[in-house]
């Protein structure tokens, strides 16, 4: 496959950011009779250590929607 400069601009840093972090990514899916599916959402699970109560965890993150965007994290981020 054959990458435009700015996709592979994009894709060191979205990879970068995902090994910085330890980051996983999954689709999420909704379940429509015989075994049909759709894509509804993306969920990201960033570990994180716990230093008040001295433990490793994991926060789940999830955003809705077929198409996401920057302003779908942005709102994400005032309600923070």
């Amino acid at each position: 496959m054959k990458l435009n400069k700015r996709s592979i601009e994009f894709l060191t840093k979205l990879s970068s950011l995902l090994e910085e972090y330890k980051v996983t990514v999954e689709l999420t899916e909704s379940c429509h009779g015989y075994g049909g599916f759709s894509v509804d959402g993306i969920e990201f699970t960033i570990p994180y250590y716990n230093d008040e109560f001295d433990y490793k965890s994991e926060e789940f993150i999830e955003l809705s929607g077929r198409y996401l965007d920057a302003n779908d994290i942005n709102r994400l981020l005032e309600v923070a």
